[in-house]
């Protein structure tokens, strides 16, 4: 059995840290990877913002001439629709993900802080409209695009979520059910947990 390693934004726990670009993050995230393990290869991956993250975790371990073996990413977008600029509207976004969650949740589970969430949520959004990767990567990247569209989506939908234009090898999509929050959530985890096992036996036997 391969280890398995999750990571959580350090600003959740500590809203006073600034890290304002996902380039800031990902250079955070990696020493705590290194922590662990000091030297690849490595798998990387992330669900929507977190696979952005490991998008940029790879970029910078492989200008560092390390090896990493792939980079996985769960609905991770690489455009974003202009409707995600006005603070409002994505807002009342991830207000709805928030009661969407709740329901995932026990009854006697809550979320702390929501409104400190969302503002770390929008900071997270303004990240991702100035992230632009200043080389490519020249690995293997592989897509579990979500098939169910959000609205706002639609009209910059992109066979390989424009993540091709930011790497050498051909993008590895893989079409799955559900929408881009409940893609992992019953009953979509299992044709989900398939896919990526055979994914990841394909790239590390």
């Amino acid at each position: 059995k391969r280890p398995f390693y999750a990571l959580q934004d350090p600003r959740i726990n500590d809203p006073s840290l600034t890290l304002t670009t996902i380039a800031e993050v990902a250079t955070e995230y990696l020493k705590g990877i290194k922590e662990i393990q000091p030297l690849g290869p490595y798998i990387l991956g992330g669900h929507s913002y977190g696979g952005i993250v490991a998008f940029e975790m790879a970029k910078q371990l492989q200008d560092n001439g390390e090896q990493i073996k792939l980079v996985v990413m769960l609905d991770s977008w690489a455009a974003f629709p202009d409707s995600l600029r006005d603070k409002i509207s994505f807002k009342n976004i991830m207000q709805q993900q928030q009661e969407l969650l709740k329901s995932q949740l026990s009854s006697n589970i809550t979320i702390p802080n929501p409104d400190a969430w969302l503002d770390l949520q929008w900071d997270r959004m303004q990240s991702l409209y100035d992230y632009q990767p200043d080389s490519k990567l020249n690995l293997p990247v592989a897509l579990f695009k979500a098939t169910e569209l959000y609205p706002e989506n639609v009209s910059i939908d992109d066979p390989h979520n424009h993540w091709q234009q930011y790497n050498n090898m051909p993008i590895i999509t893989v079409n799955v059910p559900g929408n881009h929050d409940n893609m992992h959530m019953e009953p979509n985890t299992k044709e989900l947990a398939e896919q990526l096992q055979q994914l990841l036996t394909d790239f590390d036997p």
